[in-house]
């Protein structure tokens, strides 16, 4: 049998919320990459966990792929992205309300968890 590797808070966190993303979005064959993962058990734990909770959702297909986003401007840009919508939540900027504005007619969905 083949054991675990041991997963910090944020990485189970990580991968609950990519398949919830993938689930809300209704892909039918989504490509999956992931930023900054360079531990192989790790890497195949992740692929089998979001290939089966997908698999309940009905996607049969998808392509998981693991990259250095200083080597990718793709997940650099979604970087970006990611980092304007959590500064739009950071009340004690002055500007945390532009960054949600300028990007609201592009987003599908935000999951808000706790408070």
């Amino acid at each position: 049998m083949k054991k675990l590797p041991q997963l910090s808070s944020g990485e189970t966190i990580y991968l609950y919320a990519i398949k919830e993303l993938l689930t809300k979005l209704k892909l039918n064959k989504p490509t999956i990459v992931i930023d900054g993962v360079t531990n192989k058990k790790y890497i195949q734990f992740a692929r089998t966990y979001l290939r089966k909770a997908l698999r309940q959702h009905g996607v049969e297909k998808c392509k998981i792929g693991f990259v250095d986003s200083r080597k990718d401007v793709v997940v650099q840009l979604a970087d970006i992205i990611v980092g304007s919508i959590a500064r739009s939540y950071n009340k004690n900027k002055p500007d945390h309300s532009d960054y949600l504005q300028l990007l609201e007619t592009k987003i599908k969905w935000i999951k808000e968890i706790g408070s």
